[in-house]
């Protein structure tokens, strides 16, 4: 029983927080979802808004489930997965009690929005514990060097169920299907999560046979890389410097392809979901409409991957010591000068995508798309930077404090600014590139001698 408080106490504390990003979203979420279904509940909406007041607050609680459970399975498989744990088997237990206790708690809370919306308990209870059950896996969360093996069938599942409960068709489904249905898909969610949530020690498990089908897949995709050297150049005046998640922003043809790929498979899916989950096409044009936005969530995307490398600086000193820079400040500035670098080129391409998607959608001329899309790089550059701030004092230079601030600067203000850059047609809306151009500079100016002073630890405080 202490053991089990010992390990309940952990989820009350910076440990729980520790790496684990999943509570901002399931925060965010959770504040939407209960405050419209308590307005809801207290008669604030218009009549003729309740059914699309339900609809956002169920889709709202949807995202808060996956959120919050994900959230709490990324602690429970980081205590239980840990190079320690294998030989501590109370350990083992306490953990796994305590995660039981969590979510019984997490159950009563996240069942309060749907009630309040007039939804049955025991529906409401099933749809819980069918969002558990579908990333509760060993596989799905936690570190990634102690994770299991990826299972190909589960991950294609879980993602399809995901998009597929996400349609407001199938939550209301749901929600009105019989009590012996709502129970048996209980009782199947709940079975599915007791048998992942156990633990195993998959470092034991063979390694799969490397058959001659991958070893010829092999040797093809070896011959591919030496015959498409142009897929990988890089720009001569990219400071050379190797720091790893900037790596795959140095190529500026492999993001103009993957910034169209990933845009259209975004328009795809768009397609796909109301198709599978209202039972019939969408309009002939709701593919075309769609690509602005989808290149839009691309530019977020690759907001977001910037910023890894201000997170994870524990090879730091190393490359100090190893590189022909000198000083420390002379190694930020080269490094600030590399993520710039990549930042411009990744807004490019995505703005280049941005701008030929608003023209094929007839949105405007390609001269005005094309200056919006370049104004769209410069605001990526610019929303890239802003999270450097940190960098200034010591108490706000935590991975955590730098994520949370690249989340916010990618998903409301990059977003709020392209928006308005494509939408509005104010000529004031040409002074946020101009804003986001001064934001850059300031930090390429100001971080590198301030974050030159601080001490640079091999594992930064979390």
């Amino acid at each position: 029983m202490r053991d089990c408080l010992t390990a309940l106490r952990l989820y009350a504390s910076p440990v729980f927080l520790r790496e684990n990003f999943f509570w901002i979203v399931g925060a965010i979420y959770a504040v939407l979802c209960f405050s419209m279904a308590i307005a809801a509940h207290a008669h604030l909406t218009q009549p003729e808004d309740a059914r699309i007041t339900f609809t956002l607050a169920i889709s709202s609680w949807w995202l808060t489930l996956l959120s919050s459970f994900t959230a709490i399975n990324a602690h429970y498989w980081r205590q239980t997965r840990s190079p320690m744990t294998f030989l501590m088997p109370r350990l083992r237990r306490a953990e796994y009690r305590a995660v039981l206790v969590v979510l019984l708690v997490a159950f009563f809370i996240l069942s309060i929005p749907p009630l309040l919306l007039e939804a049955r308990l025991l529906n409401t209870i099933a749809l819980e514990a069918l969002a558990l059950a579908l990333y509760s896996g060993a596989d799905q969360v936690g570190p990634s060097q102690l994770r299991r093996k990826p299972r190909r069938v589960r991950l294609v599942a879980t993602r399809i169920l995901f998009l597929f409960v996400l349609a407001p068709r199938v939550q209301r489904l749901i929600f009105d299907a019989p009590w012996p249905a709502a129970l048996a898909l209980l009782l199947a969610s709940s079975a599915v999560t007791l048998h992942e949530l156990r633990f195993t020690d998959f470092r034991l498990d063979p390694a799969p046979p490397l058959s001659d089908t991958s070893s010829r897949f092999s040797d093809m995709a070896a011959r591919f890389r030496g015959r498409s050297g142009f897929l990988m150049w890089r720009p001569p005046f990219l400071p050379r410097v190797p720091v790893k998640n900037l790596a795959r922003f140095e190529r500026p043809v492999t993001l103009i392809i993957g910034s169209v790929g990933l845009t259209l498979c975004f328009s795809l899916l768009s397609v796909a979901v109301p198709a599978i989950t209202l039972f019939h096409m969408p309009p002939p044009g709701y593919f075309r409409h769609s690509l602005p936005q989808s290149a839009r969530q691309v530019m977020m995307f690759a907001g977001i991957g910037l910023c890894f490398w201000m997170r994870e600086r524990g090879d730091w000193p190393f490359l100090l010591t190893l590189t022909p820079f000198g000083s420390k400040h002379n190694f930020v500035r080269e490094i600030l000068r590399l993520h710039l670098g990549c930042a411009l080129m990744a807004g490019a391409a995505t703005g280049l995508t941005t701008a030929v998607m608003l023209w094929m959608d007839e949105r405007m001329s390609l001269p005005l798309g094309l200056a919006t899309g370049m104004a769209d790089a410069l605001l990526l550059v610019g929303c890239t930077c802003i999270p450097a701030l940190a960098f200034l004092t010591p108490r706000l230079n935590r991975p955590s404090i730098i994520a949370l601030l690249n989340i916010m600067c990618v998903l409301v203000v990059l977003q709020f600014a392209a928006l308005t850059m494509s939408e509005s047609m104010s000529p004031l809306r040409w002074l946020l590139p101009c804003c986001a151009v001064a934001a850059a500079g300031l930090v390429y100016l100001i971080v590198p001698r301030t974050l030159a002073g601080q001490d640079w630890p091999i594992e930064p405080p979390r």
